[in-house]
């Protein structure tokens, strides 16, 4: 009986252990602590194939109405992608066939003066409209215009996922503090427009000059394992949005952060400590890894700099930084053939060769995307890194130089897709 009592704890500790191992529940048992400050000169190299990525290229169809010289947002489901530029919205098959426009330009009661992030949500297209008389408006997947739905004033960002569908019912939304008195983060708002709940902040002010900078929104939001994750871009903790906001990890920029209360200084004070700083703009979280979009500015580390036609003035390339949640260890991506690679500081491609991977965007579901110009790829398939290099997964070598051998210079992007098998 003894012997039975003993095998079956035994038992019970493996199946306990081996059952945590990758329970995503058990990521969050503690608040992770993220240190900036200690790693600011902690480069060290990681490829795709490290991360057990996969990659897939979607080339947008180009047509005489829908050239981008940049994109600013993406959202896909198994069949559609919807693409934001500048001033239009289109929507393309999963292949990168493209569909048709979504939504007029305007100022009318059915038309969008400023188009924010897009995004799918139970077979509709929601695109928010970022004039200072917030709507979101709603269409079907084949175009036509639902409904508008009113937000609060300036509930947009035309550049940042500072919101986002929360169910069948509900949006969330990163509130602006224009006034300096809003008592609230966020906010969880009705197909009507109602605010039925708000996510606390730390302090208001009912007086003094308010922070002209901080006109909109600087937030995102992604789900990761059905939570739904919040960060402010000038804020230094990521938060899961539940019941409450429940601080889930801490970027800890010491002398390179700002104050938490960063919206309650005037625009003085504030210039002076944001640009002194080291801005955390995007999270892209897998099981294993955070991982951060940061901007250096100042501090800097590299001589070279992006090759932007008629910009007279060094603009440094985003460093992506790393967080293992197994190790607890923080780093920042080594760049990579900075002379050649149109994108050095990404996470080298030794998949198929091609160019280095900087996440831009994510999709629900651990998608990760980002964007390749079409002359771009074409010049980098013809150099001789590319030619040269023996990736992973040689026929993908191959598929990729076809592609690109296919595009015209000024075809429109290619989305670079790569998700990470755990």
């Amino acid at each position: 009986m003894a012997r039975n009592k003993i095998l079956i704890t035994f038992i019970v500790i493996v199946l306990i252990i081996t059952g945590c191992k990758h329970n995503p529940n058990e990521i969050y048992s503690e608040t992770l602590i993220i240190d900036i400050e200690s790693n600011v000169g902690n480069f060290k190299n990681l490829s795709l194939s490290q991360l057990n990525a996969y990659i897939r290229y979607i080339p947008l169809q180009s047509t005489s109405g829908n050239f981008y010289q940049s994109i600013h947002g993406v959202d896909m489901t198994d069949s559609l992608l919807v693409v934001k530029t500048i001033n239009r919205t289109d929507l393309y098959l999963i292949s990168g066939k493209y569909i048709g426009g979504v939504g007029s330009h305007g100022k009318g009661p059915k038309e969008i003066a400023i188009n924010g992030i897009p995004r799918f949500s139970n077979d509709k297209i929601y695109i928010p409209d970022c004039r200072a008389d917030s709507k979101l408006h709603c269409y079907s997947t084949n175009g036509e215009f639902l409904k508008a739905i009113p937000f609060p004033s300036r509930s947009f960002s035309p550049i940042w996922p500072s919101w986002m569908p929360c169910d069948d019912t509900t949006f969330l939304v990163q509130v602006a503090n224009i006034n300096r008195d809003i008592r609230f983060r966020i906010a969880r708002i009705t197909q009507e427009g109602d605010i039925i709940e708000g996510y606390g902040r730390n302090s208001i002010a009912t007086n003094g000059e308010s922070n002209p900078l901080y006109f909109g929104n600087h937030g995102s939001f992604y789900t990761i394992d059905s939570r739904v994750m919040f960060k402010d871009h000038f804020l230094d903790t990521l938060w899961e949005v539940s019941h409450s906001l429940i601080p889930r990890a801490i970027f800890h920029r010491g002398r390179y952060g700002i104050p938490s209360n960063y919206d309650m200084l005037v625009k003085d004070e504030f210039n002076v400590l944001w640009g002194n700083s080291i801005d955390i703009l995007s999270i892209f979280e897998t099981q294993d890894y955070i991982l951060f979009r940061t901007e250096f500015k100042k501090h800097y580390p590299f001589e070279f700099f992006k090759d932007i036609p008629q910009v007279d003035r060094n603009i440094p390339f985003p460093i992506l930084g790393v967080f293992s949640k197994q190790t607890r260890a923080t780093f920042f991506v080594k760049p990579t053939n900075p002379l050649v690679q149109p994108s050095p500081t990404g996470l080298e491609n030794d998949i198929d060769g091609g160019i280095n991977f900087f996440p831009q965007f994510v999709v629900d579901g651990g998608v990760f995307i980002s964007v390749i110009q079409a002359a771009d790829l074409k010049d980098y398939v013809a150099t001789d890194l590319f030619r040269n290099s023996t990736p992973k997964y040689p026929e993908r070598k191959r598929e990729l130089e076809a592609l690109a051998n296919r595009l015209k210079d000024d075809d429109n992007p290619v989305l670079m897709v790569v998700t990470f098998e755990e």
